[in-house]
């Protein structure tokens, strides 16, 4: 049976091992540690397949979108990494039409990342989340090719979901002004 087989057949009857998920989010790298890797944000794909190898059971796979600036170039994030041996700081910019938008991650060894500033705050104009969800509109017919890569890897593993990475909306983040 391939993967997709065996996912409906368990989902119809069930089966003799757990179904789950590693990927909880919130950068908390389980298939980097296990991998034996410092910071989890260097973990890749192969890490994934081999954690839930070790783990046993019927994996879910949870994957982001590789970068739609590949496709839009609009979309194109910029990043620029600092490091010492205690933290690695992540910033992230995309230039808008109206200004600049910053992500800044804070990752600690053998931790996880924690975002730290969200690109708008309380009383921000909006115009640039508009902006974003347009130019995430104009990406949509090259998604299924950007993924082609991570889904021929996945696919012979188990079921792929894809959750869409920095959404208009998550420009808001956790602001609190």
């Amino acid at each position: 049976m391939s993967a997709r087989e065996r996912f409906i057949h368990y989902v119809k009857h069930g089966g003799a091992r757990p179904l789950f998920s590693l990927q909880i989010g919130g950068g908390a790298g389980f298939d980097a540690k296990l991998a034996g890797k410092e910071w989890v944000s260097e973990g890749v794909i192969e890490d994934t397949i081999r954690a839930y190898e070790l783990a046993g059971g019927e994996p879910l796979y949870n994957i982001g979108l590789p970068s739609l600036g590949d496709a839009v170039p609009e979309l194109a994030w910029t990043s620029h990494v600092t490091r010492n041996d205690h933290e690695r700081i992540t910033r992230n910019t995309l230039d808008t039409p109206y200004g600049p938008l910053v992500f800044e991650f804070h990752e600690r060894p053998r931790g996880g990342v924690t975002p730290t500033k969200y690109p708008l705050v309380f009383g921000d104009s909006l115009d640039a989340v508009k902006w974003c969800a347009e130019q995430h509109a104009r990406a949509v017919p090259y998604v299924a090719e950007l993924l082609a890569p991570h889904l021929e890897k996945l696919h012979p593993h188990g079921p792929v979901s894809v959750q869409w990475n920095t959404q208009p909306f998550e420009l808001l983040g956790l602001a609190s002004g």
